[in-house]
């Protein structure tokens, strides 16, 4: 299968949302959702759980048993949570000026 698909949200003629959604690249049956960005412009509109929910349904469809997220950072939980997601690992991580 091809990796990844790239979903994307259009207002108008203008692209307002990205996500990624992979299949099998961690293993047989498991599928991903995830790096969703949404125009600052556009975002409290429910933009991003339409499309993890869209990726989502894409992943079953294709026949994938279970999907996790390639990305969360703290306060998207919350809305990977809208979708059904559930987080059983938090990552950190850290910056540095040089």
């Amino acid at each position: 299968k091809q990796n990844p698909t790239v979903l994307i949200a259009i207002d108008g003629e203008e692209v307002v949302g990205t996500l990624f959604v992979n299949m099998e690249t961690e293993g047989e049956g498991l599928g991903s959702v995830g790096c969703t960005t949404v125009k600052p412009s556009h975002q409290g509109r429910h933009i991003g759980v339409n499309m993890v929910t869209i990726g989502t349904k894409y992943l079953r469809d294709a026949g994938m048993k279970e999907a996790y997220l390639g990305y969360t950072y703290t306060g998207l939980d919350h809305m990977y949570g809208y979708a059904g997601y559930k987080i059983c690992v938090y990552y950190m991580m850290a910056k540095k000026s040089l």
